[in-house]
């Protein structure tokens, strides 16, 4: 009962108190101990995580250790008559892997929201996955690839 305690909580002396506690006797001390570390360093050398922080990792469905990595960050420029020009944020279909961070305005970096309006010169910083990076990294080039001629009017 102490192993499987040791094990699962990875609390080993907690295991071994409450297990002392409840046989009432203090002979069974140092096999308990024994079987309790030895428990917890299989659990430690196989990388385990204790069941109650697996189980609210599940919960709030966040990716277990190393899961995570690291994010790719891309920038790209708004160019004079790109189709981005003029839009609110909230009105741009974004790649679903791809979360815009900043707009970068010269030496100026903002956070954006749903009212922010893209203009010519400003930069994006977009965050997503290693993996996804060239493909997202295409999809918003072909969001803001220039679509009218920057200084002539739409009338004529």
């Amino acid at each position: 009962m102490a192993g499987y305690f040791a094990a699962i909580g990875k609390a080993p002396f907690t295991a071994i108190l409450l297990v002392t506690e409840m046989v009432g006797n203090l002979k069974l001390l140092m096999p308990l101990a024994v079987v309790a570390l030895i428990a917890y360093l299989v659990l430690d050398g196989l990388h385990g995580d204790p069941i109650y922080e697996a189980l609210l990792a599940k919960l709030v469905h966040q990716p277990a250790r190393g899961e995570m990595g690291q994010m790719a960050r891309i920038e790209v420029p708004i160019f004079a008559g790109s189709a981005l020009e003029e839009q609110q944020v909230r009105d741009i279909a974004w790649p679903k892997s791809a979360l815009l961070i900043g707009i970068i305005q010269g030496e100026k970096e903002v956070l954006p929201h749903g009212d922010s309006v893209l203009q010519a010169g400003q930069t994006l910083v977009v965050l997503t996955a290693p993996l996804d990076r060239q493909r997202v990294r295409r999809q918003i080039r072909q969001l803001a690839t220039v679509t009218k001629t920057p200084g002539i009017s739409r009338n004529h």
